[in-house]
C-alpha cells in the first residue's frame, strides 16, 4: 500500500540537472535537462519547466558522491532520540556557515554493543542546499536524496552474499568516464573519477589511478583491499585491467544483472546505465541517503495516519448507524404522536385524555436524544487541525443539563501560540453551539506533555465541558 513509485527522477551530473519519469513502464519515460547554474542563478526569475513536470512531484534525487560529506563519531547509545541531537550538535559545529545542516544528515550505527560507532552523512557543499532549496520553490522537494555509490551499495549487498566481509572495489566505465567506488565492509567509503579518450589509455590512466587510492583506502579502512570488480561492455577489459594491476579483477555484469526488463537505459546519463532499476523507482527502497528531517517525520506517520483514518472511517460508519436508528424511532415517535393527537381530538372519555401527556413526553425524549448526537458530530468539526480529539463524554440526566466533556491534544510551539489556537476554537465553538456564548480561555484546563524530541512542538492536553442547552 505505501510501495508507490517515484513520479521523478532528479539527477546531477557534470553540472547539467536531469528530469526524467519515474513510471514503472519506463519504456516510454520523458527527459528534460538544463545547466545547474542557470537553476541556481538567484539573480534570476525560475526557469520554466515542461508541463509534465509541473505540479507536486514525488521525487527520487540523485547527487555527485562528493557533494555529501562522512564522518564517524564512538557513540554508546542506540536511542534516536540521544543519537539525532548529538549529531546535529556536531555537524552545526563543523559547518557553523549551514544551520540548515541540521534538517540534511543521516547516520546509520556500526560495530556491536561493545565498540559502537556512528557513521554519519550530510550535504557539504553549497550547491547542495541551493539545489534543495530551488527544486522546493518548483513544488519538486525530494522524498529521498541519494548518489550513486549508495545506488551501488545496494545492488552489491543484493548481488553478493559476502559483500560484507570484504574491502572491496567496483571500477564502473560510463561513456568516457571510469568510476571508482571503494567499501569496505558493505560501507561506501569514497569515490574517484578517471577521464578516459578511449578505454585502451583510459586502463592505464585507471590503473595508477587504483594504485595511487589503495593508500587512502588503508588509511581510511584500516584495511586491505581484498576484491575488484569491473562492468564495463567494452570487450577485453577485464583482462587488461587484471594485467596492468597484476592481480585478479572480477567480471560484474553477469552476478548482478537481473535482465533488461528491470534495468533502466537512460543514454543521456551514462553514469547510471545498468545501475537505475525498477526497484529504486519505488519509494519503499531504502538505499543509504539523506531524507530532510521534516519529509522523513511525514514518511514515518504516514502509516500511523492510515490507521488513524481507517479508525475514523469505521467511528463514523457507527455513529452514522446510530443516527440512521434513532432518526427511524424519532420518525415512528412523530407518527405515532400525530395518531394520537387525532385520538385525543375526537376522544370523548377522560381516560383517553389522560394517556396523551405521557405518550408525548415519551416522543419529547427521543426528539431530545437525536439533538445529543447531532451535537457530537459537530464537536470534532470545530477543530482547528492543530487541535486533535482525544476523548469525548456525554452526560445525560433526566434531571440536570446535558454536558459533554471533550479531552484533546493541541501542538503549539508555545504559550502564546496555545493561546491563539484556543482562541480560534472557542469561536468555532461559538458559532455551532448556542449555548456556550460565555465560554473562554479560563474554562480550559490545561497540561504540557513535552514530547522529548527537540524538532517537534510540545503537546499541550485541554479538558473542556460544554451544557448543551
Amino acid at each position: 500500500m505505501f510501495r508507490k513509485p517515484y513520479k521523478t527522477i532528479i539527477a546531477v551530473h557534470e553540472d547539467q540537472v536531469s528530469w526524467f519519469s519515474g513510471s514503472p513502464d519506463i519504456s516510454g519515460h520523458r527527459f528534460f535537462q538544463m545547466p545547474l547554474q542557470q537553476l541556481l542563478d538567484d539573480t534570476a526569475p525560475l526557469p520554466p519547466l515542461p508541463d509534465w513536470l509541473k505540479g507536486g512531484r514525488k521525487t527520487l534525487c540523485i547527487l555527485p558522491d562528493h557533494w555529501f560529506g562522512s564522518q564517524s563519531f564512538s557513540f554508546q547509545s542506540g536511542k534516536p532520540s540521544l543519537i539525532e541531537p548529538f549529531l546535529e550538535r556536531r555537524l552545526i559545529a563543523a559547518l557553523p556557515g549551514q544551520k540548515s545542516i541540521r534538517h540534511f544528515f543521516n547516520y546509520r550505527q556500526i560495530g556491536d554493543r561493545g565498540q559502537r560507532n556512528l557513521s554519519a552523512l550530510y550535504f557539504q557543499e553549497d550547491k547542495s542546499f541551493q539545489l534543495y532549496a530551488v527544486l522546493r520553490k518548483l513544488n519538486h522537494s525530494p522524498q529521498q536524496i541519494t548518489a550513486p555509490a549508495f545506488l551501488w551499495e545496494d545492488t552489491l549487498q543484493q548481488a553478493l552474499d559476502d559483500f560484507q566481509q570484504f574491502g572491496t572495489l567496483v571500477v564502473h566505465l560510463t561513456g568516457k568516464e571510469f568510476q571508482l567506488y571503494f567499501y569496505h565492509q558493505g560501507i561506501y567509503q569514497f569515490s574517484r573519477s578517471v577521464m578516459a579518450a578511449d578505454v585502451d589509455d583510459g586502463l592505464e590512466s585507471l590503473g595508477y589511478e587504483i594504485n595511487q587510492s589503495l593508500y587512502m583506502f588503508s588509511q581510511t579502512a584500516k584495511s586491505q583491499l581484498d576484491r575488484i570488480y569491473i562492468h564495463c561492455d567494452a570487450d577485453q577489459c577485464r583482462e587488461k585491467l587484471s594485467e596492468i594491476l597484476g592481480r585478479e579483477v572480477i567480471d560484474l555484469k553477469p552476478l548482478i544483472d537481473p535482465g533488461a526488463s528491470e534495468l533502466i537505459d537512460l543514454p543521456q546519463l551514462a553514469i547510471l546505465n545498468g545501475l537505475l532499476r525498477r526497484t529504486h523507482l519505488h519509494s519503499g527502497a531504502r538505499f543509504f541517503g539523506i531524507i530532510h528531517r521534516q519529509v522523513k517525520q511525514a514518511i514515518e506517520w504516514r502509516p500511523v495516519q492510515w490507521v488513524g483514518t481507517i479508525i475514523g472511517v469505521v467511528l463514523l460508519l457507527g455513529l452514522m448507524g446510530e443516527h440512521y436508528i434513532l432518526r427511524t424511532m424519532l420518525d415512528r415517535a412523530e407518527n405515532n404522536y400525530h395518531t394520537m393527537q387525532q385520538r385525543a381530538i375526537i376522544a370523548s372519555s377522560g381516560a383517553g385524555l389522560s394517556e396523551y401527556p405521557d405518550t408525548l413526553e415519551s416522543v419529547l425524549g427521543k426528539a431530545r436524544r437525536s439533538i445529543l448526537v447531532d451535537a457530537v458530530h459537530r464537536m470534532p468539526a470545530s477543530f482547528p487541525d492543530q487541535v486533535k480529539l482525544n476523548k469525548l463524554e456525554l452526560s445525560v440526566d433526566p434531571e440536570s443539563i446535558p454536558t459533554l466533556k471533550v479531552a484533546a491534544w493541541v501542538q503549539a510551539r508555545d504559550a502564546e501560540e496555545l493561546q491563539a489556537i484556543l482562541k480560534a476554537l472557542i469561536a468555532e465553538l461559538k458559532g455551532r453551539f448556542e449555548g456556550v456564548q460565555s465560554l473562554s480561555l479560563n474554562d480550559f484546563d490545561i497540561r504540557l506533555n513535552r514530547s522529548g524530541d527537540i524538532h517537534n512542538p510540545n503537546r499541550y492536553q485541554i479538558d473542556f465541558t460544554l451544557e448543551l442547552t
